[in-house]
C-alpha cells in the first residue's frame, strides 16, 4: 500500500515506496490545482489528509536517517585510496541512491504540506 490510512501495523516501507509516493503525490498535486470543485468533497478529503499525515510521519525519520547515511557516505569517499579506489565505484552507487531517496523524501513532505494546506476542513 502506497499512502497507509494508519501508520501503525501497514506494511509501508518508506525506503522502497517512496518514489511511488512521490509520483502520486505530485499527481494529486496537480489534480488539486486543475479540479477545485474536489476540494469540496470533504469526506474524500479527510480521508487523504489523514493518509499524508501518516505518511508524513513515516517518511520524517527515514530523512533524518538519509541525511546521516549521505554524511557517513561523503567520509567514505573521501577516505578512499590505493586498492580501496576499486570500491569507491560501489560506495559512489551507494551514494547516489541515497541522493535519490532523499530528494523522493523532501519532494513527498512538500508535497504533503502543500495538499494539506488546500483541503477544506470537515470540522
Amino acid at each position: 500500500m502506497y499512502m497507509p490510512s494508519s501508520s501503525k501495523g501497514s506494511a509501508f516501507n518508506v525506503e522502497k515506496s517512496s518514489t511511488h509516493v512521490e509520483c502520486i503525490l505530485y499527481v494529486f498535486h496537480h489534480l488539486a490545482h486543475k479540479a477545485e470543485n474536489t476540494k469540496t468533497a470533504t469526506e474524500l478529503c479527510k480521508q487523504l489528509r489523514e493518509r499524508l499525515k501518516n505518511v508524513t510521519l513515516m517518511t520524517s525519520p527515514r530523512l533524518e536517517e538519509l541525511r546521516i547515511n549521505l554524511s557517513n557516505d561523503d567520509k567514505e569517499l573521501r577516505g578512499a585510496t590505493g586498492w580501496v579506489r576499486d570500491l569507491k565505484f560501489l560506495a559512489e552507487m551507494k551514494k547516489e541512491k541515497t541522493v535519490n531517496e532523499l530528494r523522493s523524501c523532501i519532494n513527498i513532505i512538500g508535497m504533503t504540506e502543500a495538499l494539506q494546506e488546500n483541503t477544506p476542513n470537515s470540522d
